[in-house]
């Protein structure tokens, strides 16, 4: 790794590291689910993941993230942590991966929304609000298996397929999907 590189990727793990604090200090009662990922670049990812034990990140785009809007990686990490909490990634290969994925982030998304603390308010998601409050109209509880049925029992557009991913997605899921872990040649980090 280049001399630039390496400072890129500290200057990530730094970035990752303040999130994961923040989230500690407000959710003190989280701080087991919240401490136990660990962080691992993968340089060109072009994306940020989590296999349940492991963030994946792309230091680049951490730092771009965090620069748009310093709130919306410690969403992005909460988010994280939930679907790790909730075990999203445990699904079968056959699910409607798209509809899995989207009903998934709606869930935990959801759940950011309903904490209600400033901290993980975001330019996003205050977008959300609207749509969460219709789909909360139409499935009683938001839970990632209720919100796939429903997926599964009504039609959607690809447009609003779209808006829901554009609304509403903040990592890649392709990990959970794969029956062995990414080759990823870097070392893990803390």
């Amino acid at each position: 790794m280049s001399d630039k590189n390496e400072r890129i990727n500290a200057i990530a793990i730094d970035v990752l590291n303040l999130s994961r604090n923040t989230l500690i200090i407000n959710l003190r009662f989280m701080d087991k689910a919240i401490s136990m990922l660990k962080c691992q670049s993968v340089p060109n990812l072009k994306a940020i993941a989590v296999d349940g034990s492991t963030i994946f990140y792309d230091p680049v785009l951490v730092l771009k993230n965090f620069s748009k809007e310093k709130r919306s990686l410690v969403r992005q990490y909460l988010h994280m942590v939930l679907h790790c909490v909730y075990q999203h990634f445990w699904v079968s290969t056959s699910v409607n991966q798209i509809y899995w994925n989207i009903a998934c982030d709606i869930a935990v998304e959801y759940t950011i929304n309903d904490i209600g603390y400033d901290v993980f308010q975001t330019e996003k998601s205050q977008k959300q609000k609207s749509e969460l409050d219709k789909l909360n109209r139409k499935v009683k509880y938001m839970t990632a298996d209720m919100l796939y049925k429903y997926f599964m029992d009504e039609m959607h557009s690809e447009k609003e397929i779209k808006k829901y991913q554009k609304l509403f997605s903040e990592d890649a899921h392709d990990i959970w999907y794969l029956h062995k872990n990414w080759d990823i040649q870097s070392e893990k980090e803390n």
